[in-house]
């Protein structure tokens, strides 16, 4: 049934307002259980984004000692606000509940200029370390498209962050980046941009101001 989120955001300190329509069923016992459904999002604002609609579909198991459960969730969302506007995003996910946790990943989506762009690739974390693996990723820019060189690495450490091997390319032209950052002390990164156009750079931004030239 619809349900209005804002009560439900405020009670971990969140603002937000739009409705979920839930259903769905489950069968087992809480040592096995096996649940699977939909979800309607309608009008969905939280904090900076905002979600006009959105269909998720669900078919996960939950097993006793596993933290995570397994199954896969498929998500279509459509005019999305997140800083940078995109017409819509879909998504698959799929949930190994192993004892080493890992979601699998493959986001499609589409912005509001209609360019198409693609990511995939792995989440793995524990109460010490999250890392993300990408194993593709391709934007599309207004000088071509951008694509991922080879796989990448972001991990996070506490309040540090190291990227590995991220280098994407665009024809002759190609950008990469390495090394560890935090929010506070020593930084150790390296940033390569060869003929990057300015055109590029501010098409991902909310106000498209116009600049030409490269980096």
């Amino acid at each position: 049934r619809a349900t209005d989120v804002g009560p439900w955001l405020s009670l971990v300190n969140q603002k937000g307002s739009g409705s979920v329509d839930l259903a769905g069923q489950a069968q087992g016992n809480l040592a096995d259980l096996q649940t699977q459904g939909t979800a309607r999002l309608s009008g969905l604002r939280l904090e900076s984004v905002s979600v006009k609609n959105g269909d998720v579909k669900f078919a996960v198991r939950k097993v006793k000692d596993q933290s995570l459960p397994q199954g896969i969730v498929t998500t279509h969302l459509s005019d999305i606000d997140a800083g940078v506007a995109f017409q819509r995003i879909d998504a698959t996910t799929k949930l190994s509940g192993q004892k080493s946790d890992s979601v699998q990943f493959d986001i499609g989506a589409q912005d509001s200029q209609q360019r198409k762009h693609t990511v995939n690739g792995t989440l793995s974390y524990s109460p010490e370390v999250m890392v993300v693996r990408l194993n593709g990723a391709a934007l599309a820019s207004p000088d071509g498209s951008w694509k991922l060189l080879q796989p990448a690495t972001v991990t996070k450490r506490g309040d540090a962050f190291s990227i590995e091997q991220f280098s994407m390319k665009n024809g002759d032209r190609e950008l990469s980046l390495n090394g560890r950052f935090a929010f506070a002390g020593k930084q150790d990164v390296t940033f390569n941009v060869d003929r990057l156009p300015l055109e590029t750079v501010m098409a991902f931004f909310p106000q498209q101001a116009k600049a030409s030239g490269l980096l």
